[in-house]
């Protein structure tokens, strides 16, 4: 980045510094939600607190039209005036059943597919509406969590007591975030410090030795509230090698109301084995690795990772006499990520250790003007700055000759600013009342442009536009809009050789994404459907060239379209609520036809048009929930999606023919129950199934035709109790 360009960007950031989408807001967020929200039984207020309310693997998103959200327009909105489809998950969801993390939470919410690769601690990520996980932004508290080698989020590591509400968006969402919401964007909001000392520990229980303890405390000291909160979980894994270890803390300190004062600190650990896909029944299928590292049950016995994580981030925001808001927020963060693996192929069997470390800090500010005369008009003008710094190497290990080789990996750095603009109007607010024009006062149009400078692609500049129109109980919303996804640092900068190498030249991910709902409101029910439609170009594969060599490039096409409805009801001491979202994807790219069998270097491509890999044709979840007199609580959910289809090349070495099998994933119904019991006014116990029925299904592909992908684990239990004051 210039002089010049920093210079302006700090001008920006001084002038109309932003409102950052974090906890810091949520508070008078929440304390604004109307009287239409369909959320559960609220806790007790001694235990609003808690590191996590009895942590769920059954959340559901309440579909609400009076709740006050931020990540759709980076300042608290009625959900009423938002064009583009939000689903919330609050701490009262979170309280049905039992939640380990992110993926956990969220697994339920219309349109959204979390994949895992073992049980607790593994490797989850997340997509929406058919999308590939690196696109699709994870926040928490408005910090971006994607890697910056593969663009991807492990959701896994983001515990349950980390969230007091999650925000998922779907829709066009590249205006105020920037790169990665192709497929739309998940931000976590955190516990806020309380203004009196409150604290809560829970312990949990289960099968394959599954153990979680969390626990929380804060209050004020003089100026300032504190809320320290830790997180940890231990297991034994359902296959071997599937131990996984973690714990995550953080501390939050919170000064003043105006200009309210925020500086945030955490720290996250993780070791845990990789035992991967299930090989082939048949040993003589089995690949080397797997013949000489694993068993019948897992691809290796020797895998491993070890994760860790540190971050500080401080904001500051001032509303200036009720006038609007104007904020600023600068996040630091180091993460350091060894991988030991061992490889069996065409040479000898070799263990090896990567170790990648990156850096990244971030500035983004944001002013907020209005809203003028009753509401009728509200202008957001903001900037960003991020910086990114990667650093891998690999040591590696001849278990035959003894040699041991260090070989650098990547060495990048990327810079990114960024400056937007946007405007809401209510055009007829000021004829609330006006005989003959009533029902235009809910109309709300809002509309912006958003400019991204990357120090190695160049610019890209997105547009958004939306409507959303409330008349009585009814919210109709209509959005469209450009989002990107820029390249990550492994595709543009991976280390060239004879074999592979990135590829500087690469493009952004370039995706028009259009969308239309319908929400309807009363009598305790809240409903809403609705139909979507993405294109996404130029998008990122790495395939061979002509030498055979491999990288990426901008070849992909993928378009995706397809209906979406959820719904909510609360009667009495009953609550369900349900989602489904239908899914027809197809991807067009080129694909290997011809090879030659002396060197394998790529002689003829084709251009094939398919069903979108690993896409699934729909996504389904429900759950119901019982209070039962004495303080019972039952509940259930389900979950489920479709077909999974995968493409995996074969090659006939005498012809010199490429051909692709077609590996398919079957939909299987997942179900958990959990029953808990209120001891008093301060605690509670539970108990609970997972995959109630015991379903023995794949949860996500393998490497090869013939292995038997990663199965999920069987049956589990789980136990609890939690204490607060």
């Amino acid at each position: 980045m210039t002089r010049v360009t920093r210079a302006v960007l700090f001008a920006i950031l001084l002038v109309s510094p932003s409102v950052f989408a974090s906890s810091t807001l949520m508070g008078d967020a929440l304390s604004n939600s109307g009287p239409g929200s369909t959320t559960m039984e609220q806790p007790l207020p001694e235990l609003q607190l808690e590191a996590a309310p009895s942590a769920t693997r059954t959340a559901q998103p309440v579909v609400t039209m009076g709740e006050v959200v931020v990540t759709a327009s980076r300042v608290p909105t009625p959900r009423r005036e938002v064009p583009d489809t939000v689903s919330v998950v609050t701490r009262s969801d979170l309280k049905p059943g039992n939640a380990l993390d992110l993926g956990d939470a969220v697994e339920r919410t219309a349109g959204v597919d979390v994949a895992r690769y073992a049980g607790p601690g593994s490797l989850s990520t997340i997509s929406i509406r058919g999308s590939r996980a690196s696109q699709v932004l994870v926040m928490q508290d408005g910090r971006p969590l994607n890697s910056v080698s593969s663009g991807e989020t492990n959701v896994s590591v983001v515990p349950a007591g980390a969230i007091e509400r999650v925000e998922v968006l779907r829709g066009p969402s590249g205006l105020l975030y920037g790169s990665s919401p192709l497929g739309g964007v998940v931000n976590v909001i955190t516990p806020r410090p309380p203004h009196e000392f409150r604290g809560s520990i829970e312990g949990q229980d289960g099968t394959y030795g599954t153990r979680v303890t969390r626990a929380a405390a804060g209050g004020p000291i003089g100026p300032v509230r504190l809320l320290l909160r830790d997180e940890r979980t231990r297991t034994d894994g359902a296959r071997p090698n599937g131990a996984a270890w973690s714990e995550d803390t953080m501390l939050k300190a919170e000064a003043l109301e105006n200009p309210r004062i925020e500086v945030q600190a955490g720290a996250f650990d993780d070791r845990l084995g990789v035992p991967g896909p299930m090989p082939a029944t048949d040993p003589l299928e089995r690949s080397g690795t797997q013949a000489f590292f694993g068993n019948a049950m897992v691809t290796s016995l020797v895998d491993r990772q070890a994760d860790r994580r540190r971050y500080v981030m401080t904001g500051v925001e001032y509303r200036p006499c009720g006038l609007g808001e104007v904020s600023v927020r600068h996040y630091a963060e180091d993460n350091w990520l060894e991988s030991f693996y061992g490889t069996a192929g065409w040479g000898n069997p070799t263990l090896s250790t990567n170790r990648m470390t990156t850096r990244i800090m971030g500035l983004e500010g944001q002013c907020t003007a209005g809203p003028w005369e009753a509401e009728h008009a509200r202008l957001t003008v903001g900037g960003s700055w991020r910086r990114e710094r990667l650093k891998s190497d690999t040591g590696s290990f001849d278990t035959v000759t003894g040699a041991d080789t260090v070989t650098q990996g990547i060495r990048g750095a990327a810079e990114t600013s960024a400056g937007f603009a946007e405007l809401a109007l209510r055009p007829a607010a000021r004829l609330k009342g006006t005989p003959g024009v009533p029902p235009l006062e809910g109309l709300t149009l809002a509309g912006g442009v958003r400019h991204d400078l990357h120090s190695i692609f160049g610019n890209v500049t997105n547009g958004h536009a939306g409507a959303a129109w409330e008349i009585g109980k009814t919210t109709a919303r209509v959005s469209a809009g450009d989002t990107f996804r820029a390249p990550t640092l492994n595709d543009l900068k991976w280390p060239q050789d004879a074999y592979s190498g990135g590829n500087p030249d690469l493009k952004p991910e370039r995706g028009r994404v259009f969308e239309w709902s319908v929400e309807r409101s009363a009598d305790g029910f809240t409903g809403r459907v609705g139909a979507y439609a993405r294109k996404v170009r130029g998008q990122i594969d790495w395939a061979p060239d002509a030498t055979g060599k491999w990288q990426p490039h901008n070849v992909g096409l993928v378009r995706a379209r397809g209906e979406e409805a959820e719904c909510s009801f609360e009667k009495g001491r009953i609550r369900v609520n349900a989602s489904l979202t239908t899914i027809r994807a197809v991807q067009r790219q080129a694909e290997v036809a011809e090879f030659d069998t002396m060197t394998g270097a790529p002689t003829a491509y084709t251009t094939r048009e398919r069903a979108s890999a690993h896409t699934p044709a729909y996504t389904a979840g429900g759950s119901l929930t019982v209070r039962l007199p004495w303080g019972t609580e039952i509940a259930g959910a389900i979950r489920n999606s479709g077909t999974r289809l995968m493409y995996i090349e074969q090659d006939d070495w005498m012809t010199g023919k490429a051909t692709y099998a077609t590996k398919r994933l079957k939909p299987v119904m997942v179900a958990t129950v959990r029953a808990a019991k209120r001891l008093g006014k301060r605690s509670e116990a539970y108990l609970g199934v997972e995959n109630l029925t015991d379903a023995r299904y794949a949860a996500r592909f393998g490497n090869s035709v013939s292995d038997q992908d990663y199965p999920a684990p069987p049956r589990t239990w789980f136990a609890g109790a939690r204490v607060s004051w």
